[in-house]
This record gives structure tokens, C-alpha cells and sequence, in this order.
């Protein structure tokens, strides 16, 4: 997925325009191409993947049973934030540390 992704990001490279990325509208903007939206799809599949990896690690290391956990992954594949905004509340009420 990186080296996809990589292949996007270097094929559109020409085409950015970094004040693009200052206002919501330059945003919308960059993302009219199909490649734009497969590049952003796959930078937050590939972010999400991660953020789940490391939840399972941990949650692992902090002894949390399996299967508190895998809302947590479903959530995080599917809305990124709100997946390890759960694991965090599981984590602090299982072993009562906030870091």
C-alpha cells in the first residue's frame, strides 16, 4: 500500500499547489481527480491499518481481553478517530493510566 501510494502522491506532485491546502475549498479543489481520491483513500486506509496495529499491540502488552478490542478496530478502520478514542477510555478504566 506505501509504494501505491508513493506512485500517486509522485504523480500528482506537479499538480499541488501548497495554498491548496489553506482553505477547505482548495481542499475540495485537489480531490475532482479519481487519482486524488484513490491517493487520499489510500493514505487513510494505510493511517487506519497502523493506528489498529498499534491498539492490538498494546492492548496486548497491557493485558485488555481481545475481545474489548476489536470494537475498537472495527471502529478505527471505519472512523479512524472514534477507534482509538474507545481503546483510550478502555485502557484508562482497565489499568487506570491516563499515558
Amino acid at each position: 500500500m506505501s509504494v501505491v501510494y508513493a506512485i500517486y502522491v509522485i504523480q500528482g506532485f506537479g499538480d499541488l499547489d501548497m495554498e491548496s491546502f489553506s482553505k477547505l475549498e482548495g481542499i475540495k479543489a485537489m480531490f475532482t481527480s479519481d487519482e486524488a481520491v484513490v491517493t487520499g483513500w489510500v493514505h487513510y486506509l494505510v493511517f487506519d491499518l497502523l493506528v489498529g496495529h498499534w491498539i492490538l499491540k498494546q492492548s496486548q502488552k497491557e493485558n485488555i481481553n481481545h475481545f474489548l478490542i476489536i470494537p475498537c478496530l472495527l471502529l478505527c478502520f471505519m472512523f479512524g478517530p472514534v477507534g482509538y478514542l474507545l481503546y483510550f477510555i478502555i485502557k484508562t478504566a482497565k489499568t487506570k493510566k491516563l499515558g
